[in-house]
């Protein structure tokens, strides 16, 4: 039994020949000749239904090239399909997609290869202007994907375009590796020009003899120390901590040295104005300006003391000042204020300056206790605080002053009885 495509021998079904295909057997008879055949035959229709499939898939397809072996496999897969039916026109379809897509593969490796000439042309420029060579490797790794995305070229110029750009990556490779390893030389010989000043500088420390020359080293050893090149930021931090250390070092103890030795010469200059202030309150008893207390307290401003430095010496001094600052005060109030003061006997002029100095007295203390009950309502820290300490300080000590000089005037006046 046969039909259009096939026939049945002894229990066989065989499909007819076709194209360059000869007869093939394709199944068995399992019931009957005649449901066999149509069995096959309806079968076809799937390998129709697969044909469509792909050549629609083809003709939606943007990149149809990546096709063609699917389509070749199907070709194959047509040549041993177990169906009954016309696989001369399903070949056909298959063949002319495939010169179709043999078309569009020429057209495209020649883009391709003018694409891939010109990405050569731009890393042959990139590769001979290399102003920055992180910059100029972010350029070549895009080019490199470029380069990938783009399709193969005809087998005739592969070889060629391929070996080319490998040159191309090569040589770039090769040129950035010498350049971080003649930088890498550069770094070690600059690191080593950074340990080099910091022994020198932890020598300098050593030298305690003589902490003017030490200083003197150091400087020098700074300025070279902004001179040198860059190294990797956690070298550098490591070594500017050991050789600010060294310098903290001098230059501290140097400053320390300084600081002591102004501190003696100004204790000298302190003792000196205080012999000068002492000896100047006896020739105030009857003044009432003194050019000698004005120079003298210009003197002590241009001193240069800390806080808390000589803080008796400061007391006394100020205390000193502030008597002859009160003397020349009195001697012009009771001066302004008496008719005919110059006058008068000494003892009458005593006991006039006692009034006016026991009236000052008087005011006096009572700011000052005005000034301690207000300030007794505020308790604050800081500069304020201190700030309130210093006048109540100075307060107390005019009062003390002008007790002092009342207490002088007293017993002046009992030995003038």
């Amino acid at each position: 039994m046969e039909n259009e495509y096939g026939y049945i021998k002894d229990g066989k079904v065989y499909l007819k020949g076709f194209m360059e295909f000869p007869d093939r057997e394709i199944g068995e008879v399992k019931e009957d000749e005649t449901s066999t055949l149509n069995y096959f035959t309806e079968r076809f229709e799937l390998a129709t239904q697969k044909v469509d499939e792909l050549i629609q898939a083809i003709e939606s397809a943007t990149n149809k090239g990546s096709y063609l072996m699917k389509l070749l496999h199907m070709k194959d897969y047509l040549a041993s399909f177990d169906a009954l039916g016309d696989f001369t026109p399903l070949f056909n379809r298959l063949t002319e997609y495939e010169n179709l897509i043999n078309e569009i593969i020429v057209q495209n490796r020649a883009k391709n290869l003018e694409i891939k000439r010109a990405l050569l042309l731009e890393g042959e420029a990139i590769v001979q202007q290399i102003a920055d060579w992180k910059q100029t490797g972010e350029l070549i790794n895009s080019l490199k994907q470029r380069w990938l995305k783009t399709g193969n070229v005809a087998s005739e110029f592969k070889d060629e375009i391929e070996g080319r750009f490998s040159s191309l990556l090569n040589d770039f490779y090769e040129k950035r590796g010498a350049f971080y390893e003649e930088k890498k030389k550069l770094t070690e010989a600059a690191v080593q020009e950074y340990e080099e000043l910091v022994q020198l500088a932890e020598s300098a420390t050593e030298k305690k003899d003589d902490l003017a020359k030490s200083a003197e080293e150091l400087k020098e050893l700074q300025a070279r120390w902004k001179t040198l090149g860059r190294i990797p930021k956690a070298v550098r931090e490591e070594l500017w901590e050991r050789f600010r250390k060294a310098n903290d070092l001098v230059f501290n103890q140097l400053k320390k040295e300084r600081q002591e030795l102004r501190s003696e010469k100004n204790k000298e200059h302190i003792l000196s104005l205080l012999q000068r202030a002492e000896s100047l309150l006896p020739q105030l008893e009857s003044a009432t300006e003194s050019k000698d207390l004005q120079s003298l307290q210009a003197d002590w401003k241009r001193l240069r003391i800390g806080r808390e430095q000589f803080k008796n010496e400061k007391n006394k001094f100020f205390e000193i000042c502030d008597m002859a600052s009160e003397k020349l005060f009195v001697n012009r109030l009771a001066m302004n204020k008496t008719r005919d003061f110059d006058k008068k006997t000494e003892k009458e002029q005593h006991k006039i300056r006692l009034r006016f100095l026991k009236e000052l007295y008087q005011r006096d203390q009572k700011e000052l206790d005005i000034f301690i009950e207000n300030s007794e309502k505020f308790h604050t820290a800081g500069s304020f605080n201190h700030l309130i300490s210093n006048k109540q300080e100075m307060k107390e000590r005019k009062v003390k002053v002008k007790k002092m000089l009342i207490n002088s005037l007293i017993e002046k006046i009992k030995t003038l009885d």
